[in-house]
């Protein structure tokens, strides 16, 4: 019952449901941390955990988990070493968390102390583990062997591809994530799915590839993926880059879904590039309704005002700053010019 109110996250439910149960075990106790931590609540998860009378194996990898979903590496890294330090052997499920952590930090040294360690307790390989190691690899830019990894795979999943192909887009390297594409297509069984043509038309735009993100829109429809607010978000940041923003505003408007903070904030940024300031201006507003508490909307806001010399603007942005107090970093609005950055 219990998991049945966190997977529709019922919070109040589950958390009554937990106080009126006469007995506990560790099973409830753990769907309390899982809960939480999918909730984006990992300080109560913690608080959970720490509470538990009895811990499994499978307690400690729903904390670490959490931690892990909620980006929190270096608190799953200390968690591991308390973990260790109780007597508690990891498993296949713990060595992937773990994995996952060392990506999240991007440290290449301590992402090689790992895989050697896994490989001297002789951890059983499967395809889970041997695609976090993948993405390890890959997020700290070790293409040779995530792609070592990846070859010697006995099987591959649609996320295995997903991961190499993302390594490449995300390293820069568009032209062999386009060829692993290929490759995967020719796999019988084998069908692209909606993370695989994110990752690709992303990459299109880092790297001003408008032809092949156009190439690549025309294949979902060929191939019925249907398009996520995600793939619109890619397709506003491409056109934006190569300066096609009223195509990206048309895109936008067209959408058959709401579009989410990540399609106005590529419509911002390309706004900024091309120094659009009417655009900027939809953008911004949208993204204040967003996300008000963001203060890098407002400072690209005051970036395309002052790249136009539109001074009596960026006042009014940093006196709404200041007003809705949403700079909590520095107290002082960012101004970009002439490529620097000036603190006021």
């Amino acid at each position: 019952m219990l998991s049945g109110y966190w997977k529709w996250g019922r919070k109040e439910e589950a958390l009554g449901t937990f106080d009126r149960m006469p007995e506990r075990n560790v099973v409830s106790w753990t769907a309390m941390v899982t809960g939480l931590s999918r909730l984006r609540e990992p300080e109560a998860a913690r608080r959970f955990f720490d509470s538990m009378p009895e811990r499994s194996v499978v307690s400690w990898n729903a904390m670490l988990s959490g931690y892990v979903q909620n980006d929190r590496p270096d608190e799953g890294l200390r968690l591991f070493d308390q973990m260790v330090g109780a007597g508690v052997r990891p498993n296949e499920t713990t060595w992937v968390s773990i994995v996952a952590v060392c990506s999240a930090k991007g440290d290449a040294r301590f992402a090689e102390s790992i895989a050697r360690t896994i490989m001297e307790r002789k951890v059983p390989m499967n395809c889970f583990l041997e695609t976090a190691l993948i993405d390890m690899y890959a997020g700290c830019g070790n293409l040779v062997k995530a792609r070592m990894i990846f070859d010697e795979m006995p099987a591959k999943d649609v996320i295995s591809w997903n991961t190499m192909i993302s390594g490449y887009s995300q390293n820069g390297q568009f032209g062999v994530a386009l060829e692993l594409f290929g490759d995967m297509t020719a796999v019988k069984g084998m069908m692209p799915d909606e993370v695989t043509m994110s990752s690709l038309i992303s990459a299109c735009g880092r790297l001003g590839c408008l032809e092949h993100g156009r190439w690549l829109a025309q294949y979902m429809q060929e191939n019925q993926i249907e398009p996520t607010v995600d793939h619109y978000a890619c397709k506003v940041d491409l056109l934006g880059r190569a300066g096609r923003l009223d195509e990206a505003r048309k895109v936008i408007d067209d959408m058959p879904v709401r579009p989410h903070a990540g399609v106005y904030g590529a419509l911002l940024h390309a706004s900024r590039i091309h120094k659009r300031v009417e655009l900027g201006e939809l953008a911004a507003e949208e993204l204040f309704r967003l996300e008000p508490g963001d203060a890098g909307n407002y400072v690209l806001l005051s970036n395309i005002y002052a790249s136009a010399r539109k001074w009596g603007f960026v006042e009014k942005v940093r006196r709404v700053i200041r007003e809705r107090g949403v700079d909590k970093v520095s107290g002082r609005s960012r101004i970009e010019l002439d490529g620097k950055l000036h603190l006021k």
